[in-house]
């Protein structure tokens, strides 16, 4: 049996190819792919500020779809399940993955966009780490994307205090719906600043804002070398902290608490996928990201079928 694979050759180059499905293990069960998110990830690997040396590749690791076959050994789901998945290399009509990886979408479900469980266990994961700094309350989130506004989602429903801060004044407007406040933080005011924009400018305010002692928590991925004022973390004895999914010590219970999160309501993915795209375009797709992204765009996700 074979599916469409979106096989990314090298910098700016993703072709979509007919690859045969992997075949499948006793633990696992078989996916037909509804969506998949566009991460960051896969966008800095095309543009190429991200490096890597494994092309040709299939990328994608934010799938949601429907289980149509089952090993001998799952227990959990059934032919016919709909599913929020993690694991890699998942751009394609069809992939396998462990039962444990996989939690379970309402059957009544019509958008499983809503549903992404990989960036939501990245949110869980973050605020997981911060709260086990113990620094306090009083939070700023620079940069409300995608990330920032799960942040803020988890944050507010945590009991953090969060002062929300982004250029775009309808995101600052969506953020404010989320439970996020728009204030401007006095200098040295935060027990804890969420570095999300990925850019020097929003590293420095991140600096500036945050407390003596405070925690200085780096999600998003800096990807360029960055000038870092590391005399001011020396001098605030700032607690750095890369909040990434690196660091989490249970991705997989990460994955599932997120998954509840988003029955449970806490997790709100409507209003943030803002984009559509056809896998059989791939590069025009990831071309208006990078290149032409519009105003309006926060998440884009491919539709596989």
């Amino acid at each position: 049996m074979k599916g469409r694979a979106l096989v990314f050759k090298g910098v700016g180059n993703v072709e979509v190819e007919d690859q045969e499905i992997a075949p499948l293990q006793p633990w696992e069960i078989l996916v037909k792919t509804k969506y998949n998110g566009i991460c960051a990830f896969e966008i800095h690997t095309y543009t190429g500020e991200l490096p890597i040396d494994w092309f040709p590749t299939v990328m994608g690791h934010e799938a949601v779809g429907t289980v149509i076959e089952v090993g001998k050994d799952v227990t959990r789901f059934r032919v016919g399940d709909k599913v929020s998945t993690l694991g890699f290399s998942n751009y394609r009509d069809y992939y396998t993955v462990w039962e444990g990886h996989a939690s379970k979408i309402p059957d009544d479900e019509e958008h499983m966009e809503y549903w992404l469980g990989e960036p939501t266990a990245c949110a869980v994961n973050g605020i997981r780490l911060i709260e086990e700094r113990s620094a306090g309350n009083k939070v700023t989130v620079i940069g409300c994307g995608f990330m920032g506004m799960l942040l803020i989602q988890l944050g507010v429903k945590r009991g953090m205090e969060i002062i929300a801060r982004d250029l775009n004044p309808e995101r600052m407007e969506l953020a404010m719906r989320y439970g996020a406040k728009n204030d401007a933080p006095a200098e040295s005011s935060q027990d804890v600043v969420i570095e999300c924009s990925g850019s020097e400018q929003g590293l420095t305010a991140a600096e500036y804002f945050v407390r003596n002692g405070g925690v200085l928590a780096l999600f998003a991925h800096h990807l360029p070398t960055r000038v870092c004022n590391t005399n001011l973390w020396h001098m605030k004895g700032l607690d750095v902290l890369n909040a990434t999914p690196a660091a989490s010590r249970d991705w997989t219970r990460d994955f599932q608490e997120a998954v509840q999160y988003i029955r449970d309501g806490v997790f709100d993915l409507k209003p943030l996928i803002t984009h559509y795209f056809d896998p059989n375009s791939p590069q025009a797709a990831l071309d208006t990201i990078t290149k032409q992204r519009p105003a309006d765009y926060i998440k884009g996700v491919f539709q596989f079928s």
